[in-house]
């Protein structure tokens, strides 16, 4: 796993904006190949992150659930299973994480949004990590990094008080 990016008091690149200015914040990139095995070790990296803000332990339990499910949707729908790169851009404020999980893999050609409701069950295993993570984030959605013809990426929002 490879850290980089790291600021402290800079501008958030994934802020919204307050009027005039932006968020303020610190920033941390990840990067790591979607190997199952070390999505226990990245949730529980973000989990402290939370920690380290005055998160309590349910909200970093919620980052952990969404996070895991964002990394296995990576996993299975980018690459097929096989190991490929991902990144999560996290950035922190006084009131919230900000997360960007994003791949280089096939990118989707529809855009799902994230279910408000539970969906019915298809008789297959998986299709509920979407449901999940919008019931356990502030703000979820999944979009087109970087307005490149590859790769996915879905943005989380916690407030962390």
């Amino acid at each position: 796993m490879i850290l980089s990016k790291h600021t402290d008091g800079g501008v958030s690149p994934m802020g919204r904006s307050r009027g005039n200015r932006q968020t303020a914040g610190r920033t941390l990139t990840l990067q790591f190949a979607t190997a199952p095995e070390g999505f226990a070790r990245v949730r529980g990296m973000i989990a402290y992150l939370a920690q380290r803000e005055g998160a309590s332990r349910a909200i970093q339990e919620d980052l952990m659930v969404a996070v895991g499910e964002a990394l296995t949707n990576a996993s299975r729908h980018a690459y097929g299973g096989i190991p490929g790169p991902l990144e999560i851009e996290v950035s922190v404020d006084d009131e919230s994480m900000r997360l960007l999980i994003h791949d280089h893999g096939a990118p989707l050609t529809n855009i799902p949004p994230i279910p408000p409701a539970r969906p019915a069950s298809t008789g297959q295993d998986g299709g509920l990590g979407l449901y999940l993570i919008g019931q356990l984030m502030d703000e979820a959605e999944i979009i087109h990094p970087y307005h490149r013809t590859y790769g996915t990426a879905i943005r989380l929002v916690k407030r962390l008080k």
